[in-house]
């Protein structure tokens, strides 16, 4: 397991509660809270990702059985990306993509746990960036580290969705996470979609 993963699996399933806004939950209060047999049954999969004309990625890897990533409440699906140029075009190692979503009681749960992940885009090496609130829930974040990775979180109805792009010898670049943040942000959106029409169903 590289160690671009075990740092963003880790911190994509290790945030803990805190407060949010009241505007941000008068918002969920009329957000679904869905009610899956596990999260694995709708994290969006190889082909839904192929389809997109997004990105193109190889078969993937779920990994839903490690500590704080069960499979009653948490997926983690991680991807080698086949065609990068476009996003690291200097560089010799391999992309990489993270999906994790993770299921709380209510939507007010899912939205903290978004929340506290914020307090990264202050420390050292990280930067926020700015999310498109035209195709995101308001609550939705992305922040960038240092040329290593970037990383988008948000959230529907219960459930919390961090989506990450980087590897682990650095070399995205501060030119390319804007374009990484847009390229996640609308997987994303993808991801929604894909917990509206389960909802739905």
């Amino acid at each position: 397991m590289s160690r671009f993963f075990k740092l963003i699996s880790i911190m994509l399933v290790g945030y803990s509660s805190f407060g949010c806004s009241g505007q941000s939950q008068q918002a969920l209060a009329t957000t679904p809270t869905l009610n899956l047999e596990s999260p694995i049954s709708v994290i969006l999969k190889s082909s839904d990702i192929n389809t997109s004309n997004l990105l193109k990625v190889d078969d993937g890897l779920e990994i839903s059985d490690r500590s704080g990533c069960l499979p009653k409440d948490c997926a983690i699906s991680v991807w080698k990306i086949l065609q990068q140029e476009s996003l690291a075009p200097s560089s010799t190692s391999s992309l990489q993509l993270v999906i994790s979503l993770r299921s709380f009681q209510t939507p007010e749960d899912a939205n903290s746990s978004a929340v506290k992940g914020m307090e990264n885009g202050g420390r050292p090496g990280y930067r926020l960036l700015e999310t498109p609130v035209n195709i995101l829930p308001e609550q939705s974040w992305a922040y960038a580290h240092a040329g290593w990775f970037v990383v988008v979180t948000t959230t529907y109805g219960n459930m919390e969705i961090a989506l990450s792009l980087g590897h682990g010898s650095g070399g995205i670049g501060i030119d390319e996470s804007e374009k990484a943040a847009i390229l996640l942000e609308n997987l994303a959106k993808m991801q929604i979609d894909k917990l509206i029409l389960a909802g739905n169903k």
